[in-house]
């Protein structure tokens, strides 16, 4: 069972209450996603790497709240494979994931590294 309020806790050193994001700002954006993933009962990595989703920046969202140098940190909050989906969110480019709306096999992603 994820215990929400000991993630943020451990989330709060990297300041992402600070960070503009819809109306309501960043944490509230994340939260939201998160309880969304939750009521589909989502898989516990899926549903923490949408509570992370936006913090190292995307194509959409310029801004990098965390650093890429802090990803074992965020690995250490959320486990290995829901930060390597919140790194994947973060670095792909969106046109390579639409792209493969078209395709029957050989799905693919490109990153922007």
């Amino acid at each position: 069972m994820i215990d929400l309020d000991i993630i943020l806790k451990k989330l709060d050193k990297y300041n992402l209450q600070g960070f503009s994001h819809t109306d309501e700002g960043l944490i509230s954006h994340l939260k939201g996603t998160f309880n969304i993933l939750q009521s589909w009962n989502c898989s516990e990595s899926l549903c923490l790497s949408e509570l992370c989703h936006s913090i190292y920046g995307t194509e959409s969202y310029r801004k990098q709240p965390i650093d890429f140098s802090e990803r074992e940190n965020i690995k250490s909050i959320i486990g290995s494979e829901a930060e390597y989906l919140t790194y994947i969110f973060g670095v792909h480019v969106k046109d390579s994931l639409w792209e493969n709306l078209s395709r029957k096999d050989d799905c693919r992603l490109s990153l922007k590294l």
